[in-house]
């Protein structure tokens, strides 16, 4: 079966998990724990899944991720068959490479690139997967470092994400228009 990322939450414990190998799942399990500790490991699976959805999805996009979660993909890779069974079943083909070499420059030029380029991000996968726990947001640094930026806590920076959800038309979305409404 093959999913593609639509505007609508996706689960990725119940829809995507029960259909990967789970001997392969539970490596990658025993992989998030060696890195994570016995409490976050769940929450690094789910959440490299998530980032593995959401490139394959939208392969112009590079994501920021954290240490842990490459480690992760890492691990998710040294097993090549089931990784190559990951990418035909979830992302019709596409195979997801690792590699520094495709850094994009452009949207490094100034901070506010940065920041745009952060909160899309996070729209993205608000718009997919539903809100950042206070968990998974630490394995997203251009999320966690928005909300250091405009110093707001994890539910004050879901809130500024609905806001601008709400409001998506796939366009660019102005981050300081809705810290501004969320604050009032």
């Amino acid at each position: 079966m093959t999913k593609s990322l639509q505007y609508n939450l996706l689960n990725v414990e119940t829809e995507v998990l029960p259909e990967i190998n789970e001997h392969y799942v539970s490596y990658l399990q025993s992989t998030a724990e060696k890195i994570l500790g016995s409490n976050l490991s769940r929450t690094g699976l789910l959440e490299f899944l998530k980032f593995f959805l959401l490139s394959t999805s939208f392969p112009e996009s590079k994501i920021q991720i954290s240490d842990a979660i490459d480690k992760i993909w890492h691990a998710a890779i040294i097993e090549t068959r089931q990784y190559r069974i990951l990418n035909d079943r979830f992302n019709n083909g596409f195979f997801l490479d690792h590699t520094v070499l495709d850094l994009r420059p452009d949207i490094f030029i100034n901070e506010q690139a940065i920041t745009q380029s952060n909160f899309d991000f996070a729209v993205n996968y608000f718009l997919h997967f539903g809100e950042f726990t206070s968990e998974s947001i630490e394995l997203w640094p251009q999320v966690s470092s928005l909300g250091s930026k405009y110093e707001l806590n994890c539910v004050e920076l879901n809130t500024v994400i609905a806001l601008a959800c709400k409001d998506f038309n796939g366009a660019n979305i102005n981050l300081e228009v809705y810290n501004n409404n969320a604050a009032t």
